[in-house]
């Protein structure tokens, strides 16, 4: 079973989100960054490396959030959330997304969210209380 990895951010009750660019199932739906795991790899190793490749900045990854199951084109997947810190004086810039922007928990009701990441959504809230 394939792995996969996503890190939150929040800062101010907002949480970071990348508009995927167009094609596929998945273009143009938001997404919390993050990637599949890599032969050997931890997940905070995972998260790390791919918010220095997806958004060139280094990050401290910090408490599990929760775990969850999907399939893509008939492949299983088990996706992990993790909370991630990125430093205050660091920016982030995007190569694989068209936009980043924050949004609150209520705001992500009404935005097109990557299937698989909407399902953090209660999970978020649970999690911070909102």
């Amino acid at each position: 079973m394939r792995q996969s990895v996503v890190g939150i951010v929040r800062k101010d009750n907002k949480f970071l989100l990348g508009l995927r660019t167009p094609g596929g199932d998945v273009g143009e739906h938001w997404e919390f960054p993050g990637g599949k795991c890599e032969e050997g790899e931890t997940h905070e190793q995972t998260l790390i490396r791919e918010y220095e490749e997806e958004l060139a900045v280094r990050v401290s990854v910090g408490r599990f959030i929760a775990r969850k199951h999907f399939q893509n084109e008939h492949r299983n997947f088990d996706l992990f959330a993790y909370e991630v810190i990125i430093p205050e004086n660091q920016t982030c810039v995007s190569s694989v997304h068209s936009e980043l922007k924050w949004f609150s928990i209520d705001e992500m009701q009404n935005i097109p969210i990557v299937p698989s990441d909407a399902l953090f959504i209660p999970e978020l809230r649970k999690f911070y209380q909102l």
